[in-house]
């Protein structure tokens, strides 16, 4: 995998670095779909392994680019987060992302509201870690009432 993503980068010389990547990728939007042609299919590939070897009900995948990948269609339940663009830039500013960083970034992605209206769940994420924790609470809690709702009406089935 390494030498096929080297192979994308010719212009950058010495390690691959995240960063220098991401230079570069949200620049050229042909470098970034042929990069992301490269990557993800393998990680869902590993997200699969991993569901196989779940003993869970209930797993939960953290995946940036979900809708944009189309990865969403084999998720039985979505959960968008979300914060005023405001804020969002005040807490990227805050991690050492530049401005026109940040706007690169978002240009690469599908609109908040798109990936909101096609959620199952929202989680607020605007006013602190503590509201925040209460909202992924709330949405933990439907998320297991609906588990435990399919998986009685399965076995009613039977």
């Amino acid at each position: 995998m390494y030498g096929r993503i080297r192979s994308l980068f010719p212009e950058l010389k010495g390690k691959l670095a995240r960063s220098r990547i991401a230079s570069v990728v949200f620049r050229n939007s042909k470098k970034r779909r042929a990069l992301e042609g490269l990557i993800h299919p393998y990680v869902f590939d590993r997200i699969r392994e991993e569901l196989v070897r779940a003993r869970a009900k209930i797993v939960v995948a953290e995946i940036p680019l979900l809708f944009e990948s189309g990865f969403h269609r084999l998720c039985d339940c979505r959960v968008v987060v979300r914060a005023p663009r405001s804020k969002v830039i005040d807490r990227l500013l805050g991690k050492g992302f530049g401005r026109q960083e940040i706007q690169e970034r978002w240009r690469a992605q599908w609109p908040l509201g798109e990936k909101i209206r096609r959620a199952e769940f929202v989680i607020d994420n605007s006013d602190g870690l503590r509201k925040t924790r209460r909202e992924a609470a709330r949405v933990w809690k439907e998320i297991e009432k609906r588990e435990r709702s399919t998986s009685t009406h399965a076995k009613r089935e039977r």
